[in-house]
């Protein structure tokens, strides 16, 4: 029940902020399209640390070469061990 009143929250706060951004009727109209699309579906939306975290294991996997687990490592601040779970999670 816990969940179901934070959600409401964040779907209230969320309205309000269209309704700042976009004016009263335009952010009403984004809210109702997202509940007529999206009504009924349990989502999760990622984090922005989710987002950036998964950016960077892209970036790395395109880096890689095949042979420079280290270098990455390096140039990202991680352990070669982190590096090698990245790339083999492709």
């Amino acid at each position: 029940m816990a969940q179901q009143s934070e959600t409401w929250d964040a779907l209230t706060h969320l309205a309000d902020r269209f309704r700042v951004s976009f004016g009263q009727e335009d952010g009403a109209e984004i809210m109702r399209i997202l509940y007529e699309e999206l009504g009924g579906l349990r989502i999760t939306v990622p984090t922005v640390t989710q987002l950036i975290v998964e950016e960077r294991n892209r970036k790395i996997r395109n880096r890689f070469a095949g042979n420079n687990h280290e270098e990455l490592a390096i140039m990202w601040g991680l352990s070669v061990r982190q590096v090698r779970r990245i790339v083999n999670d492709q």
